[in-house]
């Protein structure tokens, strides 16, 4: 089974997820990248992952991959840790601090998640050149 059909048998289709495209290299879908869904899709995926692994009262995934995902296992550049597929990074302000969990996609597609506030964000943007303004501009305003 290939990666996409996969992905639309137990993820998409679960979450009412239809227009997705998936590009591929040879045959093969690289699963890191290619991906073309839309915002509200993603949405969709933010909330799973905020519940982990639960959206309208189906369980889609094991609730535990999820907590074990978002803990920072790698130290990373300007983006806090990695965990599964994911970064986990906390924003202090003052003597306050928000953790929050974000994946990102080319030219700064972002789904950025912060439990605390059960607060889910999207962004799509074209900044190839600079796909970490979105972030550091959540993180400052």
């Amino acid at each position: 089974m290939k990666l996409h059909d996969f992905a639309k048998q137990y993820l998409f289709e679960p979450l009412d997820i239809h227009d997705t495209l998936w590009h591929e290299k040879g045959g093969v879908a690289l699963g890191s990248d290619g991906l073309r869904i839309k915002s509200s899709d993603l949405m969709k995926i933010a909330r799973l992952w905020m519940h982990q692994g639960t959206y309208n009262q189906h369980v889609l995934c094991h609730p535990q991959w999820f907590i074990d995902a978002i803990q920072p296992y790698y130290k990373t550049y300007q983006m806090g840790c990695y965990g599964y597929h994911v970064w986990v990074d906390t924003y202090t302000y003052k003597e306050f601090e928000l953790n929050f969990y974000f994946a990102l996609g080319y030219g700064g597609q972002y789904i950025i998640n912060v439990p605390l506030l059960d607060l889910s964000i999207i962004l799509t943007s074209r900044l190839y050149k600079d796909s970490l303004l979105p972030l550091s501009l959540v993180k400052t305003h």
